[in-house]
């Protein structure tokens, strides 16, 4: 991802104004006066304050800069016009708790190359716990609360008063929805990202829910331990568009996620399942070999890919992609051989 390029830049009469190498780096943070604080070479800590060369800067969070130092000193940082591409939606979260309940999250490029970490405050947090907008936001369920973090894992909202939300998930309509238990009837709060107030809800069938995907025309998807059914709904109250019964054994509070015209789900021990969007036919397995434990419950998707994070020979915690032919992409560590301190996991990126 991040890539040196021998560079000695001179002004018209030959001085030369810039030298040592380029680097890239990604915008942590607009400070608002025309500079940004830069995480440079997989800093996990970011460069404060590098002003650009651009008549009028507009980075945004989450755009990959190129960056070269005044003079050769690496202590006068320039971010170098243009940006090289933005990455706002290529941005892969895993969240995982350890033993002791310290939750933690690492982000990734799309190839799984490591960005930054953050430790956030122990405690409990939902299984279907986190999405993400368009904007890299991450939004971090816990139940009765939801917070939304930057991609630096700053703090932009805390919202409280949330009725036991089980789930949490982006759809395509740019809504955070959220699956609540009022006053033991089940519904799906549509919220905006601005305050996430809610905007409006509907009623579902009172049963034992889990799993929570939206697809590309906002319908959206979950999975009944009460009778052991994948559900594709509408947004509209009992707006059930058709069931499929499935084999949840070892699904239990699994996630959900799409891949164009197909839904997965981890399924336990080394497996996930996919079926399509349609429920036309019944689930296919498939066994994901370099996971050789358990699978921890929610997968993502990012664009043709499919994500999931498990225990790999119970020493330590990876994640691995594969492929829409269900084939292995790449497979990285998220902890370190021979840890073995992860409790729970997840995995999660902008889906659409």
């Amino acid at each position: 991802m991040f890539k040196s390029i021998n560079s000695i830049i001179k002004d018209s009469i030959g001085n030369i104004i810039y030298r040592r190498n380029e680097v890239t780096g990604i915008v942590a943070t607009d400070n608002g006066n025309g500079s940004y604080d830069v995480f440079i070479s997989e800093s996990e800590k970011a460069y404060p304050n590098i002003f650009t060369l651009s008549a009028n800067p507009d980075l945004a969070v989450g755009d990959k800069v190129r960056i070269r130092y005044k003079n050769g000193c690496k202590e006068l940082p320039i971010i170098w016009p243009p940006t090289i591409s933005a990455i706002s939606a290529n941005i892969i979260f895993v969240m995982y708790q350890d033993y002791a309940e310290n939750n933690f999250i690492k982000t990734y490029n799309s190839d799984g190359t490591f960005i930054k970490s953050w430790s956030m405050p122990a405690g409990y947090y939902e299984t279907n716990c986190i999405c993400v907008d368009s904007s890299n936001n991450i939004y971090i369920n816990y139940g009765s609360s939801i917070v939304k973090r930057d991609i630096s894992g700053n703090i932009l909202l805390t919202k409280t008063g949330i009725d036991s939300a089980d789930a949490i998930a982006i759809g395509a309509d740019g809504y955070i929805y959220t699956r609540e238990d009022w006053g033991g009837d089940d519904v799906l709060v549509k919220r905006n990202t601005s305050d996430l107030d809610s905007v409006s809800h509907i009623a579902l069938y009172n049963k034992n829910w889990y799993g929570l995907a939206f697809d590309s025309n906002n319908n959206f998807y979950m999975c009944s331990f009460t009778d052991n059914r994948m559900e594709k709904w509408q947004y509209t109250d009992y707006g059930r568009i058709i069931t499929k019964i499935i084999n949840t054994a070892g699904a239990d509070d699994s996630g959900l996620c799409i891949v164009g015209n197909t839904i997965s789900m981890a399924a336990g021990i080394q497996k996930a399942f996919t079926m399509p969007t349609d429920l036309s036919t019944n689930e296919s397995d498939f066994y994901l070999g370099k996971i050789e434990d358990y699978v921890y419950g929610t997968p993502a998707s990012l664009g043709n890919s499919y994500l999931f994070v498990g225990d790999y020979l119970g020493t330590h915690l990876v994640m691995q992609s594969y492929n829409s032919s269900r084939l292995l992409v790449w497979q990285i560590n998220v902890t370190n051989p021979g840890s073995n301190t992860v409790d729970s996991a997840a995995v999660t990126a902008y889906p659409f």
